[in-house]
């Protein structure tokens, strides 16, 4: 019985089909369509030579079948394959070639009803243009184009304001095509109608719009569109002539950014990787006669922008570009630019910086690069530079240089009075650190006049950096004091373990030797040191720098200490300063229980004993050379000892066990 049923089924569903094909002109027909149908539903051939139409009604399920209509050729009529219909259907659609293709893909769920009225008439007999098209080539003139209907070779047009709608009586006759447009308004909506002239018998007009562009002189307002990314306008002079565009208005300045260019990419107001923010100003020049205007706008609220353009003659002596200064010494400099046209002499201005532009003549030259002398070591210069062409100069342009200061012949002293001191600077090599060196009195003592720098973070480093010292007259002897406290007060205090401040030296401004560097091992106590003098003899050059170098270590020690430097001096005779030497005493057990031993060569002043927060525990002034510290009481943990001898201290940790 259900074999009987589905035979009965398909026979019924191809008797539909073989029923629908035989509609002719003028018929309608309802299709509902089968589930899960994919493919060509239903086909319609005009009589031969005739035009055919379809009128569509009824629907698809929405978003879940789709339908297109094709001409016998495979042109789209009413949606396409890849954007097919869904849902409602509605519109008449034309097949100049009498055949009507009707698609469908169709899902296994609910089916939907479609209904078609297939009308069939005679072509006209003359025939409408096709692909009309129209571009604005400047602000006064356009090019049209198009393709002819039949064989015609004459037509007519209509040109108008955009919403003219379409006309009424005769046009324009030509024979020409594409033609050329002229007299028209810059910054102007047009529309463009044609027909075709087929002796005397018109085709249907046809139309299309197209907008000049602005005029030099003119302005233009522009609120640009939410979420808009990407080139907004662009606006080229005349050939040859240079451009300019006056900004203003603004974008969202949180949100939205802009920029404008040439017509090579160069940056003419921001650029892609600095756009312009907020409110927009100033007049900005082409010289390639081309500006482009670029947005990038979120989806939030939009602004207005104002632009005005305008085109002139490129100077007739051309500014020289790519202006450059190289101070190659304290008292010299070399000058280098870009002719701005094929010009081979130039006249120049050196002044002090801030003189502003040249009222006068400047010196001559043909010489391209220049060579500045006789300049003021330390001293910032501005210079101005023009083209002379045969007596005929181009604007100015400038840029600016400052010459190094002279090396510095010792004696010398830096007692960082004035922070960090003429010449000196302070920085970080590799990354930033929240308390760099500053001004303080020596060792947190209420005093002026030291280089401090708080030292708390792991992988930190910040360097006090000195200015250049000729030393190639003689021998130089290098000398400054330390000291360590807690932070912000003037408690003795341990370093951490890997934490070290170092004075190096360089004879060419890129590689250093250590000289002498602060550490846990002998870190120069609350009260100060002298760092152990150095003589200079192997660096006898006039172009020596120093760097004082903090550097936190990679081990992120509970330490929190202020380390400070002051009376930085180079001098020509020593001053006799030796270091302590590591070896004038001995201390053990380490660990420790009870009591540890400390031997020593000369007598001890003092010893104390500090926490890891840098409180003291213990203190003693044994004044001999052997003496016990006692221990027993003392909680299990890391314990810093300060041993004194004479004006030196030296620091030692100690495992309480």
């Amino acid at each position: 019985m259900k074999k009987i049923t589905l035979l009965l089924f398909l026979l019924s569903f191809f008797f539909n089909l073989n029923a629908q094909s035989t509609a002719g002109c003028g018929d309608s027909i309802d299709i509902t369509y089968e589930s899960s149908f994919n493919g060509l539903l239903y086909s319609f051939s005009a009589p031969s030579g005739q035009y055919a139409s379809v009128t569509v009604g009824g629907e698809a399920e929405n978003n879940y079948d789709y339908m297109w209509i094709t001409d016998g050729s495979g042109n789209d009529l009413y949606g396409s394959s890849a954007s097919p219909i869904t849902g409602v259907l509605s519109g008449t659609y034309e097949s100049t070639d009498g055949t009507i293709l009707i698609y469908l893909n169709s899902d296994s769920s609910v089916t939907r009803t479609m209904t078609f009225e297939f009308n069939c008439y005679d072509p006209p007999s003359c025939i409408a243009p096709t692909a009309l098209s129209a571009t604005a080539t400047s602000s006064t003139e356009a090019t049209v184009s198009w393709t002819a209907g039949d064989s015609e070779t004459a037509w007519e047009y209509v040109v108008q304001s955009l919403g003219g709608g379409e006309p009424s009586g005769a046009g324009t006759a030509t024979t020409t095509n594409p033609i050329s447009l002229t007299g028209l308004t810059s910054n102007t909506a047009y529309e463009f109608w044609l027909r075709a002239d087929c002796g005397g018998d018109f085709s249907p007009w046809v139309n299309t719009s197209f907008v000049t562009s602005l005029d030099c002189g003119d302005s233009i307002d522009i609120t640009y569109q939410n979420s808009f990314n990407g080139l907004l306008y662009s606006f080229s002079a005349p050939s040859g002539q240079y451009a300019s565009v006056t900004v203003g208005g603004q974008t969202e300045s949180c949100c939205d950014d802009m920029w404008i260019t040439d017509g090579s990419g160069n940056a003419l107001y921001g650029s892609q990787a600095t756009p312009i923010g907020g409110t927009l100003s100033g007049t900005f020049e082409s010289t390639d006669g081309t500006i482009l205007i670029y947005v990038n706008s979120d989806s939030s609220v939009s602004y207005t922008m104002t632009f005005e353009f305008n085109c002139y003659d490129p100077p007739s002596c051309i500014a020289p570009t790519g202006l450059s200064v190289t101070a190659t010494s304290p008292t010299e400099a070399t000058v280098s630019w870009t002719a701005g046209d094929s010009e081979t002499s130039w006249e120049y201005v050196v002044q002090p910086l801030g003189s502003g532009e040249p009222s006068g003549a400047g010196t001559a030259i043909t010489t391209n690069p220049l060579s500045l002398g006789g300049l003021t070591q330390n001293t910032a210069y501005e210079i101005y530079l023009r083209a002379d062409c045969a007596g005929d100069f181009s604007p100015w342009v400038s840029t600016e240089f400052t010459t190094p200061p002279a090396p510095i012949i010792p004696d010398y002293i830096n007692d960082f009075s004035t922070f960090p001191g003429d010449l000196w600077s302070t920085g970080s090599p590799t990354n930033s650190f929240t308390s760099a060196w500053l001004a303080d009195g020596f060792a947190n003592d209420g005093s002026t006049g030291a280089a401090k720098s708080n030292i708390y973070f792991s992988n930190n480093i910040q360097v006090l950096e000195s200015p250049i010292f000729d030393l190639s007259g003689g021998v130089y002897y290098l000398n400054m004091k330390a000291a360590v406290t807690q932070w912000n007060n003037t408690n003795a205090f341990a370093m951490g373990s890997d934490d070290s401040v170092s004075v190096s030296v360089s004879v060419d401004g890129g590689n250093y030797d250590v000289l002498h560097t602060w550490n846990e091992s002998n870190n120069p106590g609350p009260t100060g040191t002298n760092m152990p003098e150095v003589e200079l003899d192997a660096y006898s050059s006039a172009n020596v720098k120093f760097l004082i170098t903090m550097s936190d270590g990679t081990v992120d020690d509970p330490e929190d200490y202020d380390f400070f430097i002051d009376d930085f001096q180079i001098t020509s005779t020593s001053l006799g300063i030796q270091e302590l030497s590591t070896l004038q005493f001995t201390y053990f057990p380490n660990p420790v229980n009870d009591k540890l031993t400390i031997n020593a060569q000369t007598n001890i002043d003092n010893i104390v004993v500090l926490n890891m927060l840098g409180q003291v525990v213990s203190s003693q002034s044994p004044n001999s050379l052997n003496c016990l510290v006692d221990m027993a009481a003392m909680r299990t943990g890391v314990y810093f000892v300060q041993v004194s001898i004479g004006n030196n201290t030296q620091t030692v940790r100690v495992l309480k066990q």
